[in-house]
């Protein structure tokens, strides 16, 4: 659903049982709307951001305000890093690839970004549905066949066994079309 007046774009999302919202106010991004999860037990909701695409003013400041209202809400929030690209690179069954692709994001650990440009989880322009096979990681250059570039069912399995309810891509068309497949 999207709805748009002079100045203003709205985009709501939807992933597993969550909806989210991502307003952009000439080009400035905001996130709105609280996340309808199904109560299925007491366990703690896990959301994900990342940052994809280019540099641009507001990323910092966008990451922390997540971490903030999450952690107000009750809500685990993990960072994965360089945008989509960790996720096609997570691996599994090797536990040393999750540190270099995740991070759980506390206030602490957020509360000074905002003064600081760039993206403080770092940025990628990987597509996992259009990936080229000099960037695709080791364990899955197996899987690399002619004609065969998309890894979209590798990310939601990723997704799945980390246990995330929602994620919040932060970024321009590529990034955002990306987590709107995924919705799909």
């Amino acid at each position: 659903m999207n709805f748009t007046t002079e100045h203003t774009e709205k985009k709501i999302f939807k992933f597993k049982n969550s909806v989210f919202s991502v307003v952009s106010f000439d080009n400035t991004i905001s996130l709105i709307g609280k996340s309808k999860m199904k109560k299925k037990s007491k366990k703690k909701p896990i959301i994900a951001i990342l940052t994809g695409g280019g540099d641009v003013p507001g990323l910092n400041p966008c990451i922390k305000t997540v971490v903030y209202r999450s952690h107000m809400e009750g809500i685990k929030v993990i960072g994965i890093r360089r945008g989509w690209a960790s996720i096609l690179e997570y691996n599994p069954d090797d536990p040393t690839t999750s540190h270099k692709c995740f991070q759980e994001l506390k206030p602490p650990e957020v509360r000074t970004i905002d003064r600081s440009g760039g993206t403080y989880l770092h940025t990628s322009r990987t597509n996992p549905s259009a990936v080229r096979e000099k960037d695709l990681p080791d364990f899955l250059k197996g899987q690399f066949k002619k004609g065969r570039r998309d890894f979209t069912s590798h990310v939601l399995k990723n997704l799945e066994h980390l246990k995330i309810d929602a994620i919040i891509p932060i970024g321009g068309d590529d990034t955002l079309s990306f987590a709107e497949r995924l919705h799909r």
